[in-house]
């Protein structure tokens, strides 16, 4: 299906998905005003600056636990994946001011 919010040149315009006329989009929705673009032909952004070479920047804390951004590297998405997970395991430490 095509993702809109991944057919941007970031995503790599959705790896091809957005490609022909109307292709399938998720919802149900079809639409001939978002840019045909072929993923093949596209130059692609430099990856270097991604955490990963398939989780785009802009997924980064966005409030969703994204699979592709889950890894030490992205942060766990940024604090999106794994929240409970961290908070359950948090030790409760109390700090005292150092007594003379």
């Amino acid at each position: 299906f095509c993702d809109d919010e991944c057919n941007v040149r970031l995503c790599h315009y959705d790896k091809g998905d957005c490609e022909g006329e109307n292709p399938p989009r998720r919802g149900g929705s079809k639409s001939s005003e978002h840019p045909k673009h072929i993923w093949k032909k596209q130059d692609t952004e430099d990856t270097d600056d991604l955490c990963s070479p398939t989780c785009p920047n802009s997924w980064i804390a966005d409030g969703h636990c994204d699979n592709v951004c889950e890894s030490v590297e992205c942060g766990f998405d940024g604090g999106d994946c794994g929240l409970e997970l961290i908070k359950a395991n948090m030790v409760n430490v109390k700090i005292f001011p150092k007594v003379e």
